[in-house]
This record gives C-alpha cells, sequence and structure tokens, in this order.
C-alpha cells in the first residue's frame, strides 16, 4: 500500500504539472493580497482642514474675516471675532465644520473623503476595518469546513468569483453601511482565496516541497502588496484602484479547466477512480512513467485517534505552552497588519512607506529559513519579536525630539518592526507544529491563528490613537503599543521548549516532557521530520 506522499516523487516529484500549479495558484494569491489592505487605501484620510462656510464669506460684515486652519472647527482669527460677533448674529467664535477641504497628494479620492469620515465620524474607520478583519476569521472558518465537503477545486473557484463580485461591488457602495457589509463579504473571500491556494499547493507537491511552497506563495503575497503601491501612484482614486484589483478574479473561467481536484481529497473521500486519474495526468504531464500497478495500490489514509483542543489545558505545563503560544499569535496578527493601518500616520511619502514595509518581507521569508534550523526556533523567534518590537518603540525619541529632518529614520524603524514581525510569523508556525502534539495538533495550530485574526481585528483601534493624539508623540503611540506587545510575547516565548533536534511528540504525555523526545543536540531536525512539521501548516495564511 502506497500514500500519497510516498507517490508523489515517483511521478515527477515538483515538475511542470506542479510548476503550472504554482503558477496558476499566484492568481489568487495575488487577489487576497491586493485585497487583504485595500482598506489602508480605500479608508486613507489625507490632510484635511474645515472649508470656509460660504454663507459667512458673502455678508459684508465678515467678507475679510480670516479664519484659523483647523480639522474639526471653523473660528476666526482673534481680531476678528469681537468685530464678527458685534455685526452679525449668525457667527459665533467657534463652528463645528460640515465640509473640508482634502489634500489631494496622495489620493485624489478615497471613501473617507467621498463620505467625510473625519473627525466625529472618525471612528468609523476602525468599525469598517475591524468588520472586514472579522470577514477574515469567518472566512478561514467557513471556506476551510466548504472546501472538505465539496473540493479545493470548487471552493477555490467559488471563493474568486464571490471576491470579484463583492470586489466590484464594494467599490460602488454608495454609503458607510453598505460599504461595511460588502467588505466583510470581502473578507471572507479573500482569506478563502488564500487558504484554499495553500492548500492546493501543498497538497500537489511532495513532503520535500512544501517549505519552499509556502515560502513562495509568501514572496508572492509580498510582490502583491508592492504592486498594490505602484496602483495607486498610477490611479489615486480608490474606487478605480479596487475595480483594477477586482480584474484578476475574471480568470477565474481557464483555472477551472487548467487546474485538478486534489488527489488528496479524493482519496479522503474514497473517490479512488477519480484520484488515480489525476494522478496518471500529474505523470503524463511530468513526462513520468510511473512503475506498473503503482496507483493500484492506493492507501485510504487513516487517522488516528484525536483529542479536544481543551486536552492542552488539562496540565498545567502544557496550559502555559499554550497560552504563550496563543499571545504570541495574537501580538503578531496585531502587529504585522497595525503598522499596514498606521503607515499614514508615519508622515513622509505613503507609498514609500507601504512598498518598504512589503518589500521586506522578501528577505527576511529567505533567512529565516537557514536561521531556524540553524539557530533553533525559540531563540530565533525571541530575537526577531524583541527587534521588531524595540524597533516600534524607538520610533517615540525621533518622534518628540526631531522634525521632518527625522522622518526617514522614524519610517525605518517602522520597517525594522514589520520585518520583525513578518519573520516571528515563519517561526510561529513552526512552534506551534512542533510543540502541539498530533493528536490535536491541528485544532492547536487552527486555534492559535484564529488568536492572530483577532489580534488584527484590535490593530484598527490602536492604529487610530496616532491620528487622533493631539500631542506631538501621537504619532508612536501605536508603534510603541505594538513594540511592547511583540516584546513581552517574544520574552514569553522563552519559556516553550526548544523543539529543535527533537522529534514530533503524538501523544499529551509526550508533549509534556519534552527532553523524551530529544535526539543529539548538535543534529539539526532531519528532512522527513520537517517535512511531517510542515503538513500540518496548510492553513497558513501568508501573514
Amino acid at each position: 500500500m502506497v500514500n500519497v506522499d510516498e507517490l508523489i516523487p515517483k511521478l515527477g516529484g515538483f515538475g511542470y504539472y506542479q510548476k503550472r500549479l504554482l503558477l496558476v495558484l499566484t492568481v489568487p494569491t495575488i487577489l487576497a493580497a491586493l485585497f487583504m489592505i485595500m482598506l489602508v487605501f480605500a479608508l486613507y484620510t489625507p490632510t484635511h482642514r474645515c472649508k470656509y462656510p460660504t454663507e459667512v464669506n458673502t455678508t459684508n460684515a465678515s467678507a475679510n474675516i480670516r479664519y484659523i486652519d483647523s480639522k474639526c472647527t471653523l473660528r476666526p482669527e482673534d481680531e476678528h471675532i469681537n468685530t464678527s460677533l458685534s455685526n452679525s448674529s449668525t457667527l459665533t467664535a467657534q463652528m463645528t465644520c460640515s465640509e473640508w477641504d482634502y489634500d489631494e497628494d496622495v489620493f485624489k479620492e478615497t471613501f473617507t473623503t467621498t463620505h467625510n469620515l473625519v473627525c466625529g465620524e472618525g471612528f468609523k474607520i476602525s468599525h469598517a476595518q475591524m468588520i472586514f478583519y472579522f470577514g477574515v476569521v469567518v472566512g478561514d472558518i467557513l471556506f476551510g469546513q466548504i472546501s472538505d465537503f465539496i473540493g479545493r477545486k470548487k471552493t477555490l473557484v467559488l471563493t474568486m468569483f464571490i471576491l470579484l463580485v463583492s470586489g466590484l461591488s464594494g467599490s460602488f457602495s454608495p454609503e458607510y453601511y453598505s460599504f461595511v457589509v460588502i467588505h466583510f463579504v470581502v473578507g471572507a473571500a479573500c482569506k478563502g482565496c488564500l487558504v484554499l491556494a495553500f492548500v492546493m499547493g501543498f497538497e500537489f507537491v511532495g513532503p520535500d516541497m512544501r517549505v519552499w511552497l509556502g515560502q513562495a506563495i509568501n514572496i508572492v503575497f509580498a510582490l502583491a502588496l508592492c504592486l498594490l503601491c505602484g496602483l495607486g501612484i498610477l490611479i489615486k482614486d480608490w474606487q478605480y484602484i479596487q475595480i483594477t484589483a477586482s480584474m484578476p478574479a475574471i480568470l477565474l473561467i481557464p483555472t477551472w479547466f487548467i487546474i485538478d481536484e486534489s488527489p488528496r481529497w479524493l482519496i479522503s473521500k474514497n473517490r479512488m477512480e477519480e484520484a488515480k486519474t489525476v494522478l496518471q495526468k500529474i505523470a503524463r504531464t511530468n513526462q513520468v512513467t510511473p512503475p506498473d500497478n503503482l496507483l493500484e495500490h492506493l492507501e485510504l489514509e487513516k487517522c488516528t485517534y484525536t483529542e479536544e483542543i481543551w486536552s492542552l489545558f488539562k496540565n498545567r505545563t502544557l496550559a502555559v505552552r499554550t497560552l504563550v503560544v496563543f499571545f504570541n499569535w495574537f501580538g503578531l496578527g496585531m502587529t504585522y497588519y497595525g503598522v499596514f493601518l498606521h503607515a499614514e500616520n508615519l508622515g513622509g511619502n505613503f507609498y514609500l512607506a507601504i512598498f518598504l514595509l512589503s518589500v521586506i518581507e522578501i528577505p527576511i521569508l529567505l533567512v529565516n529559513l537557514y536561521l531556524l534550523n540553524k539557530f533553533g526556533r525559540r531563540k530565533v523567534h525571541c530575537v526577531t519579536m524583541m527587534t521588531g518590537g524595540l524597533a516600534c518603540i524607538c520610533t517615540i525619541f525621533p518622534v518628540i525630539y526631531g522634525g521632518e529632518e527625522l522622518q526617514p529614520l522614524i519610517l525605518a524603524l517602522a520597517v525594522i518592526g514589520k520585518m520583525g514581525a513578518s519573520g516571528a510569523f515563519g517561526s510561529i508556525y513552526v512552534i506551534s507544529g512542533e510543540v502541539f502534539p498530533t493528536v490535536v495538533r491541528n485544532g492547536g495550530v487552527g486555534a492559535s491563528s484564529s488568536f492572530a485574526r483577532i489580534g488584527s481585528m484590535v490593530a484598527p483601534y490602536i492604529a487610530k490613537l496616532g491620528a487622533h493624539s493631539v500631542h506631538s508623540y501621537g504619532k508612536a503611540i501605536p508603534l510603541i503599543v505594538f513594540g511592547t506587545c511583540s516584546i513581552t510575547a517574544g520574552l514569553c516565548a522563552l519559556l516553550l521548549p526548544e523543539t529543535k533536534g527533537c522529534r514530533l511528540p503524538d501523544t499529551i504525555e509526550e508533549a509534556i516532557d519534552f527532553k523524551l523526545l530529544r535526539e543529539d543536540d548538535d543534529i539539526v531536525i532531519q528532512p522527513m521530520e520537517t517535512r511531517e512539521i510542515n503538513t500540518n501548516q496548510t492553513s497558513q495564511n501568508g501573514n
């Protein structure tokens, strides 16, 4: 009997079929990336001031009144107040703004400027972003379940179709509430696309290529974020940017005819003949002739017994480790997306900030592969978390003691903070897969990922602290919060066992005492163990 992991290498391994599949899977990955931070563009709040009221300027008494520029209130300069009040009963020393003039250097128009979501209405931006990320949570759960029921291929095409429809509809939202509801759907479909891209990719390649495939998809994700910066620079109108970002979803039609259903899913549903047809196609495409009767001995993969996730809290040691892992996921989700959401408050060139925050992921993803096996999971994770956290906290010094000349330093520190979060995301996936025992590993990693989504839902409100602060250090407040959380989580990670050089725990008892699992300290985890770890990362979201 043979299983798919043993069979794929004999059918060409990472051959032409898999390379073509990876190319096709870049489409949903790019879609997911573009919409994952689309609201940073659509809800961008430009520099603004109250528009001078026409009805006041047309009166003889106030024709020459000069006003103090303000974001939310309209007030005449002091020398005009008494004169204005004595000549017109309609004038007051201070009035609440009803219209605004917006700076158009970054965007000509955003949803924020169209519907005046500033001052007293500014909180609606955070609400919209939070609801979007709640949609991401729902999509993570919903489309994962749907794909298990109707198959990977159908679910992937379904999410692309939903994203096409909701993305285009969202760009024509007539008012705030329809915008929020539609982007909740966008968030769910966006996450569905990303999950299915990872799952499809992982299930068609051999164990030895899963680490590299995961990194490749993450790199495509980062490049797509850079592409979004280019769209913003060229178009500068949130509606047309979102319409353009939705267009790749049209490729769902050829996608249906190019990709095949996952043979693993077909086997899990005992649809052996269909699975054999797909596997034979893989062999033909890769120009490989499998051994005679090889496909006749496909094994229906058996599941071992499983435990409920609550089993992780029955032992004090394992409960502490579980909470530490959850806390690290929460901090990473908040920091990773929070720094993006805070980009508009960093000052300087908005597009340069987004580009640097995106492109920095590529080198750190590549370096992380080496560091984790060389220095161990716990140390690397702690260092990346603390490096990113310290960089975020250090922004308070150039903000308070510097001026515009130190703006590049503030941006550089924010980029380092984002780099730390990106690197830590790579290590926390490995740590989670190795700390949790086999009997509850999928549930543990899934629950951990949910805490990252909760962190991303909190991030918009923290990012807005900088925009609403009236103090000079307002820009630094969100980064201080993100940094403090990262450092705390990184230090807590030292409570976790070092899993480098250990075999994977299968039972609750083995997960409690890692000394029983430790091999030679000088031996790096063998490829087979590493491959086993990464089979449990098929729900990875690419950050």
